[in-house]
């Protein structure tokens, strides 16, 4: 995969970041829990999504915001494009099969919103938002006709409709972050706390380290160490307790929209 990444630009590689999911199972973020919430980590364990953060960070003002803005409009014209393109092979069995992963996109979406945060730009994530709200509004009626019809795909197809509640949750706090308010980010936490949210670490190291974070993980039987060498960014996220995870969808969805308000509403 480095070898790869090397002879890739920036082009390139964000092209296959929506095209190609098996980067996200090796080294991977496995879990045996259906429709769990871990897109951060989904996302993070790929090393081409690592070079993108890394990489579009590492360019002047306006060509971050350009990068950032084309990766986000072409992930989530792929996801739209594969959603719709589901929902007509639905009612109509004869029109073309799907062949673009769901979870690729949300991936691709969700690496564009994370770097976004990342170099604390509210008014692009803002925008960001909003282009996933509208996107969501024009698909919603039209899986609400197929749940009618009792289709077998839908209950995965809402699961994949935007990138899950927790890693918005977790965008948005790092955005918080950035934004060097400790007023706002404590508002944010508290927040959080109200709704038993806990806190767990995560080192990300260079996009071409000999070993990452994920790696140890998979292996850890014989990997305990990552490859620390070339720099290591610690990043601190929320996760559900246990007995929230599924259960609340309607208290998770609330706290998102609570912190959009306080965070991206200032603008």
């Amino acid at each position: 995969m480095i070898k790869a990444l090397k002879k890739e630009n920036l082009e390139e590689s964000m092209d296959m970041l929506i095209k190609d999911d098996q980067q996200y199972f090796d080294p991977g973020f496995i879990t045996d829990i259906k429709n769990a919430q871990n897109d951060t980590e989904w996302m993070l364990s790929a090393r081409r999504s690592i070079k993108l953060l890394q990489s579009i960070k590492a360019l002047s003002g306006t060509e971050r915001e350009t990068k950032c803005d084309q990766l986000f409009s072409k992930a989530l014209q792929a996801h739209s494009n594969a959603f719709l393109t589901i929902l007509r092979h639905e009612t109509d069995p004869s029109s073309p099969i799907n062949r673009q992963s769901l979870g690729a996109t949300t991936a691709a979406m969700c690496a564009a919103m994370f770097i976004t945060a990342d170099m604390g730009r509210l008014d692009l994530l803002s925008r960001q938002f909003v282009r996933l709200d509208e996107s969501r509004s024009a698909w919603e009626p039209r899986l609400l006709a197929h749940e009618s019809a009792k289709l077998g795909s839908m209950a995965e197809l809402e699961y994949r409709m935007a990138p899950d509640n927790r890693f918005q949750v977790n965008v948005l706090r790092l955005a918080a972050v950035r934004a060097d308010n400790g007023a706002l980010l404590k508002q944010v936490d508290a927040e959080c706390a109200l709704t038993n949210m806990k806190t767990s670490e995560i080192p990300i190291v260079a996009w071409d380290a000999r070993t990452t974070w994920f790696d140890a993980r998979r292996h850890h039987a014989g990997i305990s160490i990552i490859d620390r060498i070339k720099g290591v960014s610690n990043y601190t996220f929320y996760d559900w307790d246990s007995g929230d995870l599924f259960s609340h969808k309607d208290k998770q969805e609330r706290l998102v929209r609570k912190l959009r308000s306080i965070i991206l509403n200032r603008l």
